[in-house]
């Protein structure tokens, strides 16, 4: 769709809650159906640690398993830091760390063993806080006794591994070699690009550079930013750091955007025909993709709760017509 399009179509769409199911997206007959005074959509706008309270409540021993691979799956999303998202939260709200430890949990929940994961570099725009518990995940993936293959290279991931398999010993042309092959102790004793970064310290900038001015926001809010004002300083190279969903993305490529539309935002959406970022739309775009959470177009507005429920015993897929997706596993 083109800009103008966009522009003529913003003048006639507006973006409202249902009146029938506020917000539910569910059959009024669905809806109707309570467990304890509460509706499916109404646990879906739950904490995972107020849903695992209300499941606890529940007795009724048909319900027994269902409720107890319900109650693994929520704690291992409080496992890895997302206690405080809800389900019904959609896909595009979330932060790239956010997005990649949610499709983690659906293997954690896994009972099967022997099986060989590869993961592409799953800590790439995480929070060294994130990395850690992606890495504890890995260790329990591979305690369950899987292999677990990492395109990685951050240090701490790189850290955790049995062996490890550097290929260079540079890029493009200059690649394409296995240069080494051992464990983490060979690795730093060889002479390999990635065994001098290893061992070369690093330094701090003696020098500041003082800003130029600077591009204000007051009072901002959107997703999980409630009321915010900042200062973002102009001439020089600024960082914006944070924990995964913190609203690093929301804050930049969101809020700073909309409100200085001549800012050329640079991000890791896929490569296409439009501008990655259309400031009139927050919907369509509200942070970074990397390449291990990218997901399509088409699926990016499931909640939560359908990204969870894919290996869940006793659990169906969210069904789609069959012609609309063409999404193995989801007619």
């Amino acid at each position: 769709m083109t800009e103008p399009e966009r522009g003529a179509l913003a003048k006639i769409l507006t973006r409202k809650a249902c009146p029938t199911c506020h917000g539910g997206r569910l059959k009024a007959e669905v809806l109707a159906c309570q467990i304890e005074g509460r509706n499916i959509a109404d646990c879906g706008a739950m904490e995972p640690g107020d849903l695992i309270a209300f499941l606890r409540e529940i007795d009724a021993q048909e319900a027994v398993s269902v409720i107890d691979t319900l109650i693994d799956r929520l704690q291992a999303l409080i496992d890895l830091g997302l206690d405080y998202l809800t389900l019904d939260r959609e896909t595009p709200s979330l932060s790239g760390g956010e997005s990649q430890r949610i499709k983690m949990v659906r293997y954690l929940g896994s009972s099967l063993s022997d099986i060989a994961y590869i993961f592409d570099e799953p800590s790439t725009g995480l929070h060294p806080r994130d990395v850690h518990q992606v890495t504890e995940l890995m260790n329990r993936l591979r305690g369950r006794g899987n292999s677990v293959l990492i395109v990685e290279h951050d240090p701490d991931v790189v850290a955790i591994a049995d062996e490890v398999i550097d290929v260079g010993p540079g890029a493009g042309p200059d690649g394409g070699q296995i240069v080494f092959q051992g464990t983490l102790d060979e690795l730093r004793r060889s002479e390999t690009r990635t065994a001098k970064a290893f061992t070369q310290p690093r330094s701090l900038r003696a020098k500041i550079r003082e800003p130029k001015g600077q591009l204000q926001i007051r009072n901002a809010s959107l997703h999980n930013l409630h009321e915010v004002s900042a200062d973002m300083p102009l001439g020089v190279l600024a960082v914006i750091v944070g924990v995964a969903g913190s609203g690093k993305s929301t804050l930049t490529n969101s809020i700073l955007a909309r409100r200085y539309p001549e800012i050329v935002c640079i991000d890791q959406s896929a490569l296409g025909g439009i501008s990655p970022f259309d400031t009139r739309d927050l919907h369509r775009h509200s942070g970074p993709y990397p390449r291990p959470v990218c997901q399509s177009q088409r699926r990016s507005r499931r909640p939560v709760q359908q990204q969870l429920c894919g290996s869940m015993p006793g659990l169906s897929r969210p069904r789609s017509h069959p012609h609309r997706f063409g999404v193995h596993g989801y007619r």
